[in-house]
């Protein structure tokens, strides 16, 4: 957590550089604007979901969510320049509180913590947090959830690595770029290209074989049948605890299937 603290950091720095060295009163181009809104947009889709699921308390968020609310309320009007200078100063200084938060929340994971990561999950996860840094703390919470004993319910967890595997393929494979392709046509009654879409997008762009496609896509409709099957079977089941093993076993071969897939998407060797 501390690594993502330090890069949000690092880009809060380069918006007050930037602010800081404005010397009109109002702030009036759309190109500081969309600064403003490209550095709140990472941070609720990038940081916030990785600060809430490494253990800062919600209520420690509030003070940055505010401030960073307050930076986008800015950017949507004619704002004085020293106020977007007071408030990037105000979300330093929170910053600075996370990371004494941070440390000491990662102290306790660690002395309370007994579980350990294979080598292929562990080179999942940081490829996943150098790509998209939501999908790294799905999978990695989904890994987590698996190393406990006493669960009492696995639906988030297959939930967790289905969020891995979706966040990739929409990462990789954005909307604009599979529609654009020659003869593409979006599934009845869907919005948006579907997961099985986007897979064979991103394979034949690299050139992939159909030997590969066949195999990764069919993997994809697997996960999503299975998630889609898990799910409904806790809701049917009127007692969770005589299907606690056999639902951890779903999740186990869900997570394999999503393993398979992400290990050929991100060109890592299993």
């Amino acid at each position: 957590m501390i690594e993502h603290l330090n890069k949000l950091r690092s880009s809060l720095k380069i918006l007050q550089k930037h602010f800081s060295g404005i010397t009109t009163r109002q702030v009036n181009k759309d190109s500081d604007n969309q600064l403003v809104r490209q550095f709140v947009t990472g941070y609720f889709r990038d940081y916030r979901p990785i600060f809430e699921k490494q253990g800062i308390n919600d209520s420690s968020l509030i003070p940055i969510d505010e401030e960073i609310q307050n930076l986008l309320r800015f950017a949507q009007g004619r704002s004085l320049s020293k106020l977007y200078n007071s408030t990037i100063k105000n979300i330093s200084k929170i910053l600075d509180s996370l990371e004494f938060e941070g440390l000491t929340t990662a102290h306790k994971l660690n002395k309370t913590s007994k579980y350990n990561i294979g080598s292929q999950d562990k080179l999942i996860i940081e490829t996943l947090y150098s790509l998209r840094p939501s999908a790294g703390a799905s999978y990695e919470q989904g890994v987590l959830d698996l190393s406990g004993k006493d669960r009492k319910s696995w639906r988030g967890t297959a939930a967790e690595f289905r969020e891995a595997l979706r966040e990739v393929l929409h990462q990789l494979a954005p909307d604009e770029a599979v529609k654009s392709q020659p003869g593409f046509k979006l599934d009845k009654d869907q919005k948006e290209p579907r997961m099985r879409q986007r897979t064979v997008f991103i394979l034949k762009s690299r050139n992939k074989s159909k030997r590969v496609i066949g195999p990764t896509t069919k993997a994809v409709d697997v996960v999503e049948e299975k998630v889609g099957s898990f799910v409904r079977s806790v809701y049917d089941q009127s007692s969770a605890s005589t299907h606690g093993q056999t639902s951890r076993d779903d999740v186990v071969s869900i997570k394999n299937f999503v393993d398979t897939i992400l290990c050929e998407l991100l060109e890592i060797s299993n």
